[in-house]
């Protein structure tokens, strides 16, 4: 799917994909700023308040009734990062317009579009010019309550603190979500400083996907921005990156839980962009990145070490890790079995059908990438924030020429930096009594 890129205005840029593929629009505003503890939280709860209302809907009732009658689009809120990027804003879903009643001229998408510009730069304020505190301390609350909430989730959470521990001084540590004790001490007066660098400094990414005419969506969409004050120096913020690993770290801590989870981070000392990047994802799919790779052949189906095993990782930052559910009696022997499968693949020792596999599996997920318009969004954002512009097409045809000694050499680049492991602390009879203490509560 051809990606059409717009510059609007001063780091505005509207991102057309035409399909009609699907029978709903989607349209999002991302908001790329800089990751720092300072206003993580902040920024994270910004598109919450003003999900809640805008100057025409000033409350959740109203609002609703107006998505109700725009076919019941949807309006999300996000929050997530890249590399040391925040990226905060609305992801809206739609009605494809041919798909509307036959007498019914309603410009859907243009109305949306609208709504998405009044809950972004109208927002509902008090007389002061501040943003309700019933709001903030409503969305607050909610903000905490997942806050609290991650530790439910064992391997995400294990994810979380390896990436907290190996990059603690950097900004690819701080927590995106925020932490309790920001929400605890949240800087109120701030929320305004922030709203207002968020809509006239960061670099504004929108993206469209489905078949309404390019420029008319354009049209659009110069609409919900104009006579926006912008600075003239947007820059998009900086990502460090570590190429190598110092001496490797291991860090240890406990939870009411029978299964252990391990997280190895590593440093790959190669991110998206690089001249031999297109060797790293055939590299990942071969080492934990799908069904074929070697640690699940290996260390979960062969010697039976772990519930699951496989490797992830964030390539503008040029993290990878391994994640595995384990019996805690098991983690020395998982540890040293998941370094001996990467060691297999930087000595080459890779076999034709391992190599087939691992293609053919990559590109199965790049052709499905068109169908789905979260995805198409995904996969050209995180090449716009690393000024690269290729297209799965492109990249695939690109990945043809990569061979076994490619994918050695950037194997042979990946550094250890730091072991987590999540010890489960109870037997099997203690989880099963928990859980039914829960359920009473």
């Amino acid at each position: 799917m051809k990606l059409e890129r717009i510059r609007l205005s001063n780091g505005i840029f509207y991102n057309h994909a035409a399909t009609d593929r699907f029978k709903t629009g989607y349209l999002s505003v991302n908001f790329i700023l800089p990751l720092d503890k300072r206003t993580a939280a902040l920024y994270a709860l910004l598109p919450d308040i003003l999900r809640r209302g805008c100057r025409d809907y000033p409350d959740q009732a109203s609002l609703n009734r107006r998505l109700e009658e725009l076919y019941g689009t949807e309006i999300a809120t996000r929050n997530y990062k890249r590399g040391e990027m925040q990226i905060i804003g609305f992801a809206a879903d739609m009605l494809d317009g041919a798909y509307l009643l036959p007498d019914d001229n309603t410009d859907l998408f243009g109305c949306v579009a609208s709504l998405l510009g009044e809950l972004i730069f109208s927002p509902l304020l008090t007389a002061e010019g501040r943003f309700r505190e019933d709001y903030i301390e409503s969305e607050r609350l909610n903000r905490m309550d997942a806050v609290r909430a991650l530790i439910n989730n064992k391997r995400r959470y294990a994810v979380t603190r390896c990436t907290e521990l190996m990059c603690a001084e950097e900004k690819s540590g701080v927590a995106v979500e925020g932490t309790l004790a920001a929400y605890e001490h949240l800087e109120v007066d701030r929320l305004m400083e922030c709203y207002r660098y968020m809509t006239e400094q960061a670099q504004v990414e929108v993206f469209y996907v489905g078949s309404c005419d390019r420029s008319k969506a354009e049209t659009c969409i110069r609409q919900m921005f104009s006579g926006r004050e912008r600075r003239p120096d947007i820059l998009l913020p900086k990502t460090e990156i570590v190429r190598c690993a110092a001496a490797p770290r291991r860090y240890e801590e406990t939870t009411p839980a029978v299964q252990g989870n391990l997280t190895i981070g590593f440093r790959t000392g190669t991110v998206m962009g690089d001249a031999d990047y297109l060797a790293y994802p055939l590299f990942n799919e071969i080492f934990g990145g799908s069904p074929a790779s070697k640690l699940f052949m290996n260390v979960r189906e062969k010697l039976s070490l772990c519930y699951f095993c496989f490797s992830h990782g964030d390539t503008i930052k040029g993290l990878l890790y391994v994640s595995a559910g384990i019996e805690n009696r098991n983690k020395d022997k998982a540890i040293s079995e998941i370094l001996t499968q990467l060691e297999k693949i930087r000595l080459g020792e890779m076999t034709e059908e391992e190599l087939l596999c691992a293609r053919a599996s990559l590109f199965h997920a790049y052709r499905a990438i068109s169908d789905n318009p979260v995805g198409v969004e995904s996969w050209y954002l995180g090449r716009i924030l690393v000024g690269i512009h290729t297209s799965p097409e492109e990249t695939m045809a690109a990945m043809e020429r990569i061979g076994r000694e490619e994918i050695a050499a950037v194997a042979r680049k990946i550094t250890l930096d730091t072991v987590y492991f999540l010890r489960g602390s109870l037997s099997d009879t203690e989880e099963g009594m928990e859980e039914e203490e829960q359920h009473e509560e």
